[in-house]
């Protein structure tokens, strides 16, 4: 028996069976369920660390074995484990399987024509010594089977052509499974996979009251003796659901969740040793509540973190007002590449997010593809696919968040009579301030995972002469935190939210497209200053024009959600269009009416991409807007300063 998987060829695909592995697109899938004869076989392959599950026919199966989409695996198990795990042999029945196979072998080496004296006593020494090393280990010796048994075993194996017709349970010590017609049998299977695994989640009593009120409808010409005799009883059908597959199953009666949760399996996530190896994605809510300085609202702001799981070091963060995005996470991408004074940044070379639409989405895998970055989502529902972020989330609420007036807690029970809402005092700004110092505090904790604080770890993989973090100038990284979209060209001319911008790059860039038979080209733009946009070709772009506005004076230091309030004004967006310097009047007589109001005033040390507006305060601006374009009709309007270039990029 020297190589029991090559003796079976005859019936069965050697590389078709239990526990065997096969690489697909750099992830392992393993085979965990069979059904089916030989050639008409349907398999299961589940992802080995992941969640993914694949159903496929044997003939499926053998098209990807064949275009080498699947890539075999060497077998984890050897054969002894093979032949006792996976044909279910117990100590005894593998015992009898190695004597039987031994004695098989040496009658079957013997030339013919030998006398049966000479080939006894080959047999015979075979079982003395395999009798002495039993009774070594306490078993029971086995007598030396006669001449018409061994022949009998002999041919045995050359009618089946392989060892395993020996690979049997003895039949005193199995359960008498009773059998059915090959009809009645695939109707109890189909009764069970649709009556009992559905979402109603019926009991066995009423799965098999319900077989055999089909099996009377199904089988008319049966009385109901006849049906009680062919039909399994209450317990036999239980048993059949109990070897049934339990997958579909535990699928179909609780849902997607149940089996992840029932047919999960542990097991540590793969890093390479080297920062940026993988880096988890996470955005949450914040257990504070922040109060605007001015108008008094409250919000409960979200954050976005970047965690490099080999050193467990901060790489970036995003605070937000408004709802996760794909803008919050390409500039959260964009400032974990940029080089600056903070001490850990890296390019990721394995993004691991979550399935939410913020990650998911053409804008942020077109700009994580420029270098070269994989984003693998891990499974919905699973904090085990991400379970880094996910406790240095309760780390912060333990070391921050908890400790802030307005807190919000992690749950009603915790906050008890905790009034959160009129707690709230601090803004968001200084959130991230607070936040940005227990980062510090954070990084020089020995952390237990590591057994070393995360900025030592750091400091170690950075001496690392193969792979050292990498990083870009912020001039680089600035194309990354935009918005992408894509656009025609018509005339050497891009047109966004009803602006257009010009660039001499743009007539050779739209000859190219078009000679390719393609018409749109990959245009980013800043949301918090309109006054350029760059733009490429999306299949390459590293190749970038920046184009300058058509309205220069307009459009300069021009927000995005400022225009949109200028814009739907009547009138005023008619005017601008009309008398370019028309624009700069109106956006003063804008900003002053706002400063008016209190709706916010930028501070001269504000960042360049400030928190996004709430939309509350949107529609604050726009109902300015229109009181602007009444005060405008009037020929008495107020005097405007043509110098205020205030900015209300922050508001």
């Amino acid at each position: 028996m020297k190589n029991l998987i090559s003796l079976h060829t005859t019936d069965m695909n050697p590389l078709i069976k239990l526990g065997k592995r096969f690489l697909d697109d750099g992830s392992q899938l393993e085979i965990t369920h069979l059904q089916g004869s030989p050639g008409n076989q349907v398999m299961r392959l589940r992802q080995v660390n992941g969640s993914k599950t694949y159903q496929l026919s044997e003939e499926r199966f053998i098209q990807h074995l064949e275009t080498q989409r699947f890539v075999p695996l060497e077998d984890a198990m050897d054969e002894v484990d093979f032949t006792r795990n996976i044909l279910g042999l117990n100590d005894h029945d593998y015992r009898r399987f190695n004597f039987k196979v031994g004695i098989v072998k040496i009658a079957d080496a013997t030339p013919n024509g030998t006398p049966i004296e000479t080939s006894m006593r080959q047999i015979s020494a075979f079982c003395e010594v395999f009798n002495r090393g039993a009774t070594a280990k306490g078993y029971k010796a086995r007598r030396v089977p006669d001449y018409k048994t061994v022949n009998r075993w002999l041919n045995l194996y050359r009618a089946a052509g392989n060892f395993w017709v020996f690979a049997t349970s003895d039949h005193r010590r199995r359960q008498r499974k009773k059998g059915f017609q090959a009809n009645i049998e695939d109707f109890v299977n189909s009764v069970i996979m649709t009556e009992f695994a559905n979402s109603n989640r019926p009991s066995v009593r009423a799965t098999h009251e319900e077989l055999f009120r089909q099996a009377r409808v199904l089988f008319p010409g049966y009385s109901e003796h006849e049906l009680e005799v062919k039909l399994p009883s209450v317990s036999t059908l239980r048993r059949r659901i109990e070897d049934s597959d339990h997958f579909h199953l535990i699928k179909r009666r609780f849902g997607d969740e149940s089996v992840r949760k029932s047919m999960n399996y542990g097991g540590q996530h793969r890093t390479a040793p080297f920062i940026g190896g993988r880096v988890e994605i996470d955005c949450v809510r914040c257990d504070v509540l922040v109060k605007h300085p001015t108008t008094g609202a409250v919000y409960r702001p979200w954050l976005m973190v970047f965690l490099d799981v080999y050193t467990r070091c901060v790489i970036s963060w995003e605070f937000s007002l408004a709802a996760p995005n794909a803008l919050m996470t390409t500039r959260a991408y964009q400032r974990s590449i940029t080089q600056d004074d903070y001490p850990y940044r890296a390019i990721a070379s394995l993004l691991v997010p979550d399935q939410g639409a913020e990650f998911i989405n053409e804008s942020f895998s077109r700009q994580v593809s420029v270098f070269n970055t994989t984003v693998l989502p891990a499974p919905p529902q699973s904090p085990n696919g991400k379970p880094y972020i996910e406790r240095f989330f309760r780390t912060m609420n333990e070391l921050v968040f908890h400790r802030l007036i307005g807190t919000t807690f992690s749950s009603p029970e915790d906050r008890g009579d905790y009034r959160s809402e009129k707690m709230a005092r601090i803004w968001i700004k200084e959130v991230e301030k607070i936040f940005l110092e227990a980062l510090t505090v954070y990084h020089h904790t020995v952390h237990k995972g590591l057994g070393k604080s995360p900025h030592q770890k750091w400091k170690e993989a950075t001496r690392d002469e193969l792979h050292p973090p990498r990083t870009v100038s912020a001039a680089d990284a600035m194309l990354l935190g935009m918005k992408v979209e894509r656009r025609c060209i018509v005339k050497g001319r891009v047109e966004l939210y009803g602006l257009f911008w010009h660039g001499p790059g743009l007539p050779e860039l739209n000859q190219r497209l078009r000679a390719n038979g393609r018409k749109y080209a990959e245009v980013r733009v800043n949301p918090n200053n309109l006054e350029h946009v760059w733009v490429c070709d999306e299949r390459n772009p590293h190749e970038v024009f920046r184009c300058d506005p058509i309205l220069p004076e307009y459009q300069r230091n021009l927000t995005l959600d400022e225009h949109e309030a200028i814009k739907d004004s009547k009138g005023l967006w008619q005017s601008i269009k009309r008398n370019e310097s028309m624009g700069r009047v109106i956006r003063a007589d804008f900003q002053a009416r706002l400063r008016e109001l209190n709706l916010g005033h930028a501070n001269d040390d504000q960042e360049e991409q400030p928190t996004p507006m709430p939309k509350s305060e949107r529609t604050k601006i726009r109902n300015v807007a229109k009181d602007i374009a009444d005060q405008r009709k009037s020929p008495k309007g107020p005097y405007i300063d043509f110098n205020d270039d205030d900015d209300l990029s922050a508001i």
